[in-house]
């Protein structure tokens, strides 16, 4: 959970892959939240705890048709990875977007 004083704002998780990577899944702000910086530095957290770990990838998944995302991803300094479709409800399928950055 993310908070702004004692209000709740957003979320996030962390996930580890074996192949050498974490995961930054399910980040969410509110609008209100949005603008100054938290997501910055949730992303620096993530790589902060990444590197202590030994990983040298971070990456995150974003629904293809969103443009906020893709400027934040953009500003954090990820790169675009792939595209695929993906069923995120039973029935439901969207194109999402793997977001990467790497360091060594």
């Amino acid at each position: 959970m993310i908070y702004l004083g004692s209000d709740p704002v957003g979320y996030f998780a962390l996930d580890l892959t074996p192949t050498g990577a974490m995961c930054l899944s399910r980040l969410f702000l509110l609008e209100k939240a949005r603008g100054q910086g938290i997501g910055r530095s949730i992303v620096a957290y993530a790589q902060k705890l990444a590197e202590g770990d030994g990983r040298s990838r971070l990456y995150l998944r974003v629904w293809a048709k969103d443009l906020k995302a893709e400027g934040f991803c953009k500003k954090c300094r990820f790169r675009k990875s792939e595209t695929v479709p993906m069923e995120v409800l039973p029935g439901v399928t969207l194109d999402i977007t793997t977001w990467e950055k790497l360091w060594r």
